[in-house]
């Protein structure tokens, strides 16, 4: 039964990815500009990096695979991030087991053939780990990392090829989206939820057989409504699920869907709590809803609240080791959580750093600050439920202002609110 579940979940996660990816062609990560980065001083960046703890000697070469640039994508900044991030783990942390990690990049162009190529890349190169930040071609890179037993660390990812694999390593939960829902729901007092969710191929079913009983152990009932993407007006739609009762819409979707579907809220005067994906929280969303997103609910995995020390230690890395480089725009900071992420979980590696020994480490590892989270832990003992790859269950709602902007963060722990046992 437990078997089944997990391959249910694996697909769910799947049809999370073609929602992600369905009409995402000018940003396939996302990106915001909820918040902007605190300026800070000299000394007080210095501050928060903490004290110098120079790495030397021979360099470990550790991999990175990224999206690159072509039609439609420009993660360039993902790579300048990741590569800062890389500065400040060898001059703040020691690098990894005293030595400098060195990253050897290579751009998949988003594509099978790509990602393939960059997998074969990495083992000829014979790097002890690959990291990323929120892959977008994992199961190419995954067939070809675990029979050479390379592991592949990520950010975010949301495919079963890493979420179930024995050599990856994923450091945030992406049922927390689902878990955020709940969480809202559960808060405001609601116990009728409608879901809209983007009509694109084999994701409307997956997501109903894992969100269905997760909602129902929540004492909440859940409605879906698939809308085809591209639909310019939900209002039928929306009508429909409030006629039946809904108190709370949860919205599935690319930044367009998100806008059909908060301006129909809109206009047909809906008061209540909307909670949307990662993917909706832009200018442009908010530009484009008559009013504003004001209230809007954002489940992410980056609480983007500058006094959040996980985020302010991010920004002053990005100041000091990518100055002029947006912190929180695109998937910059994916580049950044996967570097220092992998940091932080092989502090206990020392001697020889090969893919075993780096294998072992991220298994025995001891819990580690979450990157941009604060309060939340990882550790990448393979034993959580359902996505035994994931290495926590921080979350985060995120709360926004009509412009779209950063209002306020409520970080939480996703596991109570995704477990079907």
């Amino acid at each position: 039964m437990a078997n089944a579940v997990r391959v249910r979940v694996a697909v769910v996660v799947i049809a999370a990815m073609a929602i992600g990816a369905a009409c995402s062609s000018n940003n396939p990560k996302g990106g915001t500009s909820a918040t902007a980065t605190t300026v800070k001083s000299a000394a007080a960046i210095a501050k928060l990096l903490g004290p110098v703890k120079q790495a030397s000697g021979v360099p470990v070469k550790i991999g990175y695979i990224y999206d690159g640039q072509s039609q439609g994508i420009d993660a360039r900044s993902e790579l300048v991030m990741a590569r800062a991030t890389a500065k400040y783990v060898n001059e703040r942390l020691g690098g990894v087991a005293g030595r400098p990690l060195e990253i050897v990049d290579c751009a998949d162009d988003a594509t099978p053939a790509g990602a393939t190529d960059c997998a074969n890349q990495m083992i000829a190169a014979k790097v002890p780990a690959v990291l990323s930040g929120a892959p977008s071609q994992p199961a190419a890179i995954v067939k070809l990392l675990e029979p050479a037993k390379i592991p592949y660390f990520v950010y975010a990812g949301i495919d079963q090829s890493v979420l179930l694999s024995a050599d990856g390593y994923v450091l945030t939960n992406p049922l927390g989206s689902l878990a955020a829902s709940i969480k809202v729901a559960n808060d405001s007092g609601v116990k009728k939820v409608a879901m809209l969710l983007i009509d694109v191929p084999a994701a409307v079913g997956p997501v109903q057989a894992i969100a269905t009983p997760l909602f129902k152990k929540a004492g909440l009932s859940v409605s879906y409504t698939p809308v085809a993407p591209g639909t310019p007006d939900m209002t039928p739609q929306i009508q429909a699920a409030l006629s039946k009762g809904a108190q709370q819409f949860t919205i599935i979707g690319d930044p367009a869907f998100c806008i059909s579907a908060l301006s129909a809220l809109k206009t047909l005067g809906y008061t209540g709590k909307s909670v949307v994906n990662s993917q909706c929280l832009s200018a442009d969303v908010a530009k484009n809803v008559p009013g504003g997103i004001d209230g809007v609910k954002v489940a992410t995995n980056e609480s983007l609240d500058a006094k959040d020390p996980q985020v302010a230690l991010y920004e002053a890395v990005a100041a000091k080791y990518a100055p002029g480089t947006p912190p929180h725009a695109s998937g910059n900071s994916g580049g950044y959580a996967a570097v220092v992420g992998f940091a932080r979980a092989t502090t206990g590696l020392t001697g020889d750093v090969t893919a075993a020994t780096v294998q072992n480490a991220l298994l025995t590892m001891s819990p580690q600050p979450l990157p941009l989270l604060k309060g939340q832990t990882f550790k990448c003992n393979h034993k959580t439920p359902l996505v035994p790859a994931v290495c926590s269950n921080g979350a985060v709602i995120l709360t926004v202002d009509a412009a779209g902007k950063f209002k306020s963060a409520e970080i939480f722990d996703s596991a109570p609110y995704i477990k079907l046992g």
